[in-house]
């Protein structure tokens, strides 16, 4: 095998974990969540992650069998429109900490945009390196996937008021002259 389907088959299983670790800690916390929107929200994105996970998974197999990249329209037809790293956290107890009532609700936010901004981050090195039309064309899909995950729930803290304090502190001087 080619040193470069090396690379990519480890940058792949990198990528899998973290989409597993992203289900995981978004199944995990949807379950443990009273917030109806949150809940809501969280199974969104646990489902979106589980749809990396495939797409990834069927690339992984593709390359292992000794194939290239699969086109974009084989693997997934929205992406054609358009050593584990542990980024996600997933001790129980943590989360359970983490959700237990609307106010910790926010810290779950923050904890998974901070996740989401590392997977993108990932991703766009990815993308970056890669060489391959097809691969590139993966690694850029989940940037946008994940840069619009990131999006959702910076959206979502917004509306149950995380950001508040952050924008007073933040725009102060400003206001103050």
């Amino acid at each position: 095998m080619t040193e470069g389907k090396q690379e990519a088959l480890a940058a792949l299983e990198m990528a899998i974990q973290m989409e597993i670790e992203g289900d995981a800690f978004y199944t995990k916390a949807a379950n443990q969540v009273t917030w109806p929107e949150g809940k809501e929200t969280l199974l969104d994105l646990a489902k979106d992650e589980q749809e990396h996970i495939r797409i990834l998974k069927e690339e992984h197999a593709a390359l292992l069998a000794g194939n290239d990249w699969l086109k974009a329209d084989q693997v997934a037809p929205s992406l054609a429109k358009g050593k584990s790293l542990p980024v996600f956290e997933k001790n129980d107890a943590v989360i359970a900490g983490m959700v237990d009532d609307r106010a910790d609700a926010l810290e779950v936010i923050d904890v998974a945009i901070q996740n989401e901004y590392k997977s993108h981050t990932f991703y766009a090195e990815q993308a970056a390196k890669a060489v391959n039309p097809e691969a590139k064309s993966v690694f850029t899909w989940l940037v946008k996937e994940e840069k619009a995950h990131q999006a959702i729930l910076t959206d979502y803290a917004k509306y149950i008021g995380a950001h508040e304090q952050w924008l007073f502190d933040h725009d102060r001087p400003i206001l103050e002259g």
